[in-house]
């Protein structure tokens, strides 16, 4: 993010940087993609192994995470200086299916407080009152 923010585009950095997120990625959970995702698109980097793997790693995260933790990353997302808007998208839609789908109490229990889950969908237009 350091990069993005000053606008550090050397080319040898950006490998290097590249590099070192792809030997790591296994360690990113979706927030960190959401934001060097975000960071390396706003520097002009063109890696699409990189993307790609980013991209996989990224949705198995949505997939994976409980709703409480999704609904998490949904509100923390919009604060990151550097997000990747689609990965936003994508927990925001998946989200979206999670809360359209729960029919019992089993369901509302994912939420700390689902109250609060709800009205925070709803002021998204991610659902309606109905």
């Amino acid at each position: 993010n350091a990069m993005a923010r000053y606008s550090l585009r050397h080319p040898r950095a950006l490998v290097a940087l590249a590099g070192e997120i792809d030997a790591g990625l296994q360690n990113y959970r979706l927030l960190h993609l959401c934001a060097a995702r975000g960071a390396l698109a706003s520097l002009g980097l063109d890696y699409a192994s990189l993307y790609e793997a980013m991209d996989e790693r990224a949705q198995k995260q949505v997939m994976a995470l409980p709703s409480q933790e999704l609904l998490d990353a949904v509100l923390f997302a919009e604060r990151l200086a550097y997000s990747w808007k689609p990965y936003e998208a994508d927990m925001q839609r998946e989200l979206q299916e999670r809360f359209s789908s729960m029919d019992d109490r089993r369901g509302f229990d994912e939420f700390a407080d689902p109250f609060l889950a709800f009205n925070c969908l709803r002021l998204r237009g991610l659902i309606t009152r109905d």
